[in-house]
């Protein structure tokens, strides 16, 4: 995200985005890309925005990159993700037993990025039963499961079981050497003004990127040290070549495992 969001651009970008139905996830990693536009936006969990604008109850929402893939037709906003490079900290696979003892794996119902990531971890074990449910953190023997967002900090920080935590932006950029992308913003194709409220995002996120301490402060779930390393050095928000061609190689290997249908889908940026 290049250039700066002055206080006349961003009172531009928050009146464009009043005539729309723009959906957000309340997840800490995201604040930055809506504080701004905080009182416009309407949240809910990641694949019940995505579900949302594909119903056209939406007009643009942060949505998982797999069910995107789904929907090539809406335009993504350019220069501005959820992702990682390297550790992300807020997606992880939680087990007790050793991975390779595992037969079992609960999927999260929020998530679908998370969970089809997840298959391609496990992809050479076609025993894994993979079950969808919204489970305790502390997975049976045998079990794992898959656990995002802030439930995932929080096990982080307070871990009562020691289970181990397979941190998937780890596994991933250790297997690809590409960053991970998460999320983007997507937007109804009936838009007539996509371009206007891409910019608008764009720059609510651009605003956002200077409010990281403010936003740390206004926090109470995790100390202040956490917010801000998780959000400075964890996050990564910017969506540029690099993570283009790590979203290209998340739909190329899904396709190989017949877990999406077209390899490359024709995706658009605006």
């Amino acid at each position: 995200m290049s250039g700066a969001c002055s206080r006349v651009k961003i009172s531009g970008a928050l009146e464009i985005l009043r005539r729309y139905r723009v959906g957000c996830v309340s997840y800490l990693n995201a604040r930055p890309l809506m504080r701004a536009a905080d009182d416009v936006m309407v949240r809910s969990h990641p694949a019940e925005l995505a579900d949302g604008l594909l119903a056209g109850e939406l007009d643009a929402a942060l949505i998982p990159v797999r069910s995107w893939f789904d929907m090539p037709d809406h335009p993504a906003v350019d220069g501005v993700c959820i992702g990682s490079d390297g550790p992300v900290q807020s997606v992880l696979v939680a087990h007790g037993d050793p991975l390779d003892a595992v037969n079992v794996v609960w999927l999260d119902p929020a998530s679908r990025t998370s969970n089809h990531l997840t298959r391609l971890l496990f992809k050479d074990r076609p025993e894994i039963l993979f079950r969808l449910a919204t489970t305790p953190v502390a997975p049976a023997p045998g079990e794992a499961a898959v656990v995002i967002g802030d439930r995932a900090l929080q096990l982080q920080t307070h871990n009562p079981a020691e289970l181990k935590l397979l941190d998937l932006g780890t596994w991933w950029k250790d297997t690809t050497g590409l960053p991970f992308v998460f999320a983007v913003w997507a937007i109804r194709p009936e838009i007539a003004e996509a371009g206007l409220l891409a910019a608008a995002l764009r720059c609510v996120a651009q605003n956002g990127e200077k409010s990281i301490a403010a936003i740390v402060a206004e926090q109470h779930d995790f100390s202040a040290d956490f917010a801000l390393g998780y959000l400075q050095n964890h996050i990564r928000r910017t969506l540029d070549d690099r993570g283009k061609q790590g979203i290209a190689e998340f739909s190329a290997r899904l396709a190989q495992v017949s877990l999406t249908d077209d390899p490359q889908p024709d995706l658009t940026y605006l």
